[in-house]
This record gives C-alpha cells, sequence and structure tokens, in this order.
C-alpha cells in the first residue's frame, strides 16, 4: 500500500483504496487504478497515465484535471521545452500554449516510444580480431537482456545489426525515439566517430535528434572523446557534441578510450546539453 499525492493505492489489488480524485471521468469504477493494468500503465504521482505497448512506436499519455506538460516532461525525462517536438495531440485535443499550461483530463496526446538498439558490422569486428569477449558481452547483454526488459515495460524497440551511417542517423532523427543504444567499432583518436570501419563513413559527434532524448549509451572506443576544451570550458558541453541529442534531464554514457578494458575511468556518465545557438 503507498500513499500518494491524490489518494492511497493498493498495488497487490491494482486499485485506489480512496474514491478516484477524477471521479466519473476516469469510468465507472470510482476504485480502480491504472484501469487494472499496473504491467503496461504507470501512475507514479496519481497524474498522468501512460498507456504502453511494445508493437506501438508511441505511447499515449492522459492528465488529470490541471497537469501540464511540464511535469510529464519530468516524468520522462525529456526537455519542456521542447515539447512541441516530442508530443503529439490526439483528436481534437489541442496543443497547449506553454509546458506550464493547466490540461483538463479529457485531453490525450502521444508520446516517444521507440528505442533503438544497434549493432556495428560483427563480420568485420571477427575479421579484424577486434570483436573480443568484451564487445560480445555487449552485443548479448542488449540483445537478450536490455530488449526483453524494455519491451516487457512496454517499449517499442527496434534492433538492427551491420548498421551503416544512414542506418544510425535515420535512427536518431526518428520523430518516435525515446532511447538509443549503439555497440560496435570506434576509436579515441577518431574523436568520438561511432561506427568506424574501412571503406565506410562513421559518423561524428553531432546534433541528430529532433529533441532530447531520454538516454543515450554508446559502447564504443572513445565515444565520449573528443570534446573540444574551449567549449567544454563555455558549457557547451561536458564530454563531447554527443551530449546534444539527449535531454539536459537525461543521461549520456560513453567511453573515454577503451569499452571494458578494467579501467573504471574510461566509461563516462553525465547528462545531456542543449545544442548552443550558432554552433
Amino acid at each position: 500500500m503507498r500513499q500518494i499525492e491524490r489518494g492511497v493505492a493498493a498495488r497487490r489489488w491494482t486499485k485506489w483504496l480512496s474514491r478516484d480524485p477524477s471521479a466519473e471521468l476516469g469510468g465507472a469504477n470510482l476504485y480502480v487504478l491504472i484501469q487494472n493494468d499496473s504491467i503496461n500503465r504507470v501512475d507514479v504521482l496519481g497524474l498522468w497515465q501512460l498507456h504502453r505497448s511494445k508493437r506501438l512506436k508511441r505511447a499515449t499519455a492522459i492528465p488529470d484535471d490541471g497537469d501540464t506538460v511540464a511535469s510529464l516532461a519530468l516524468k520522462l525525462n525529456l526537455n519542456p521545452s521542447q515539447y512541441k517536438k516530442w508530443l503529439k495531440t490526439i483528436g481534437p485535443t489541442k496543443m497547449p500554449t506553454s509546458s506550464q499550461e493547466a490540461i483538463q483530463s479529457c485531453s490525450q496526446f502521444s508520446i516517444p516510444n521507440t528505442v533503438f538498439i544497434d549493432f556495428g558490422k560483427k563480420d568485420w569486428l571477427l575479421d579484424s580480431g577486434l570483436y573480443d569477449s568484451i564487445l560480445e558481452v555487449f552485443f548479448d547483454m542488449l540483445e537478450t537482456e536490455t530488449k526483453p526488459i524494455l519491451e516487457a515495460e512496454g517499449f517499442h524497440v527496434d534492433l538492427s545489426r551491420d548498421v551503416t551511417a544512414s542506418t544510425i542517423l535515420g535512427h536518431l532523427g526518428d520523430p518516435s525515439i525515446y532511447k538509443y543504444y549503439y555497440a560496435g567499432h570506434g576509436a579515441a583518436e577518431n574523436n568520438g566517430v561511432i561506427n568506424v570501419i574501412p571503406e565506410a563513413e562513421g559518423v561524428t559527434p553531432g546534433q541528430y535528434t529532433q529533441y532530447g532524448i531520454s538516454l543515450m549509451y554508446l559502447a564504443s572506443c572513445g565515444s565520449a572523446a573528443g570534446g573540444l576544451p574551449a567549449l567544454i570550458r563555455k558549457g557547451a558541453y561536458s564530454l563531447n557534441q554527443w551530449q546534444w541529442n539527449v535531454s539536459p534531464t537525461g543521461i549520456f554514457m560513453g567511453y573515454k578510450v577503451g569499452v571494458g578494458r578494467g579501467n573504471a575511468d574510461d566509461i563516462s556518465s553525465d547528462r545531456g546539453y542543449e545544442k548552443p545557438p550558432g554552433l
């Protein structure tokens, strides 16, 4: 049992022990909690309801009276100042004029629900001797552990192998992206470039998403390297330009040198940054 902002919830029975504060607007049963679907639906504060399905690239978000886009952005770790880029209306619902505008409970919105997992060219890595036990662990972990967990949580997961630069850029630019994972070749001397293979173009650090996403994890050597000291001092980012793809409340993870070489300083994790105007 949990006392939360809008009432007392019994999670074991997926029901409220007190009357639903949204009254009949939430349905005829005034004591039901998240429509008896605690696996696929979330109502942490008794406010926004998130309806996810692993089959759908976008999820549905339904507010309680008085909720705001800012509170939804906080729940999702997305940037409230960019809400018109990641939030879409459903049916007759009108787009709020600001992230602080109070929204009526009869409104419905769609939100990003897609997680991309991209693998570099495994055959080339094997032939070159770069596909070692460490990188194999990342490939296996993302496919057999991370993917099923995300799908169980209701996320739509798109896993691709032997990706090219155009594949990566297409995924990062997808209007429904929520999280992004990459495992493959990189090198610290290439200043953060990922998917580095002969006779093919890698992807350099830069802003490719339409808005700051919740998570970017690059299991690639040197993926957190190459930032310019002058821009770091100016606060443009703390590591490199990959952080421009992540919300200021989201997480970027990469590697300064090698992936899993036993040096704890190699892995770097920090928040995202908005790309400064003019860069």
